[in-house]
């Protein structure tokens, strides 16, 4: 199961996409408030630390999309299970969901609307 974050279109147009270039602008300073938010409001979440980022707990993995917060492909923020033999459950993802609707709502007034789906992403895999 994966996370989808997708704007809520009862925003107008406009606002939707001032929010997706400043996501794109202040990937940075907006992904580090964001992983701030997340794990203060679910302690019992850790950082992940690798080239895409994400939330860990014990063995279950989520994370992040290689290219960064928004993807263009899916229209959304997507976040996928990394683990699949022990994956967050869907309720433990649409917490984590509903905690970056939050922080995007509190911090941006921007809404957006989750979406949990078994969808396969394909990330490309990246050379070092």
């Amino acid at each position: 199961m994966n996370i989808f974050l997708s704007p809520d279109k009862r925003q107008n147009d406009y606002k939707i996409e001032v929010f997706i270039k400043k996501l794109g602008d202040e990937e940075l300073n907006i992904k580090r408030g964001l992983d701030e938010y997340v794990l203060q409001q679910l302690p019992n979440l850790e950082l992940e630390h690798c080239s895409e980022s994400g939330y860990k707990n014990d063995n279950k993995v989520v994370r992040y999309r290689a290219q960064g917060i928004w993807d263009y492909d899916y229209k959304c923020i997507p976040l996928y299970n990394r683990n699949s033999e022990i994956p967050f459950s869907d309720e433990e993802l649409k917490d984590i969901g509903e905690t970056i609707i939050n922080y995007f709502k509190d911090n941006y007034d921007f809404k957006l609307i989750l979406k949990i789906k078994n969808k396969v992403l394909y990330v490309k895999p990246t050379t070092i």
